[in-house]
C-alpha cells in the first residue's frame, strides 16, 4: 500500500510539472513571408508563405452532391467532380483578408472520394510572384504545414487537387 502512494504521489508531481510546461500561451499570429517548418519524421522543412499586398478576404458556400458542383469564392474556385460525394453536402470557403493567401474550407476533415480541384488566384498581388508556388495544407493557426498537395501554376493562378477539406496556403517552393 505505502509502495502504491509513493508512486502515485510520484505520478501526481510529474503530472503538475507537464501541466505547467503546457500552459497556453494563445495562439501565434503568422507573419507573412515568414518560414515556418514542417515536422515530418524528426525533421523539419522550411517553407516560406507567398506575400501577398492587395489580397482581399472573400468567402462563400455552395451545396454540393453526388453529381458534382463548383464553390466559387471570389476570384477562386473549389471544383468537386461526380462522384467525389455521397450525399448532398454545404461546403462554405472563408478566406480572410491579409498578405497570405490562405483559405479554410469546411465542413473540416470532409474526405473526398474523388479528389476535387482547389483554384487559387494571386491575380491581385502587387507584385506578382517571380518564383515558383505551390499550394500545401496547414493547420488552422497557419503555423505548421500538414501536407503538399500536387499543383501546378496557371496565369495568376494555381490548381491543387485535395482529397479532404482544411486549410491550404500558397507558398513559395
Amino acid at each position: 500500500m505505502r509502495r502504491t502512494i509513493g508512486v502515485a504521489a510520484v505520478l501526481a508531481a510529474c503530472g503538475g510539472v507537464i501541466v505547467a510546461c503546457a500552459v497556453d500561451q494563445g495562439p501565434v499570429a503568422p507573419q507573412a513571408g515568414v518560414q515556418f517548418s514542417r515536422h515530418s519524421g524528426g525533421t523539419a522543412t522550411p517553407v516560406s508563405f507567398f506575400v501577398c499586398n492587395g489580397n482581399e478576404g472573400v468567402s462563400g458556400s455552395a451545396v454540393i452532391g453526388p453529381l458534382g458542383g463548383r464553390l466559387i469564392f471570389g476570384p477562386n474556385m473549389l471544383s468537386v467532380p461526380p462522384g467525389a460525394l455521397l450525399a448532398n453536402t454545404t461546403i462554405s470557403a472563408r478566406m480572410a483578408m491579409g498578405d497570405t493567401i490562405a483559405v479554410q474550407l469546411q465542413p473540416e476533415s470532409l474526405s473526398f472520394v474523388v479528389p476535387a480541384t482547389l483554384q487559387l488566384s494571386y491575380a491581385t498581388c502587387n507584385p506578382q510572384p517571380t518564383v515558383p508556388l505551390q499550394i500545401i495544407q496547414v493547420d488552422d493557426q497557419l503555423t505548421q504545414q500538414i501536407g503538399s498537395v500536387s499543383s501546378s501554376s496557371q496565369p495568376e493562378t494555381l490548381v491543387g487537387y485535395i482529397s479532404r477539406l482544411g486549410e491550404y496556403a500558397v507558398a513559395l517552393k
